[in-house]
């Protein structure tokens, strides 16, 4: 039999981390987006046109659909960390209980 570790402060820090993550590849596709706008002014040709075109389609959506991901996994975690907080609050008042009794 195993037993089973939760660390309320891991479900802390790794579901801040992966919401900052999240914004982070929501920041840097917009980034990427504003590129490929400046780099058409300067290449306002059929050929740039498709090869912006073709770059928004692959890029900009496999950038998305990351960050949608790394959303679905940090908004987890914070319902985890939700749904555990009674646990953890009744650990900690059954520690002192104990304690106070020695």
């Amino acid at each position: 039999m195993r037993d089973i570790l939760l660390d309320q402060n891991e479900l802390d820090r790794a579901s801040r981390e992966m919401e900052s993550l999240s914004s982070d590849v929501v920041n840097f596709k917009n980034t990427i987006e504003g590129l490929l706008d400046n780099l058409l002014i300067g290449f306002n040709t059929p050929a740039g046109r498709q090869f912006v075109a073709t770059s928004r389609e692959g890029v900009l959506n496999q950038l998305e659909q990351q960050a949608a991901s790394i959303e679905h996994v940090a908004n987890n975690l914070t319902e985890a960390r939700d749904m555990y907080q009674s646990v953890f609050e009744e650990f900690a008042s059954l520690n002192n209980n104990i304690r106070n009794r020695n």
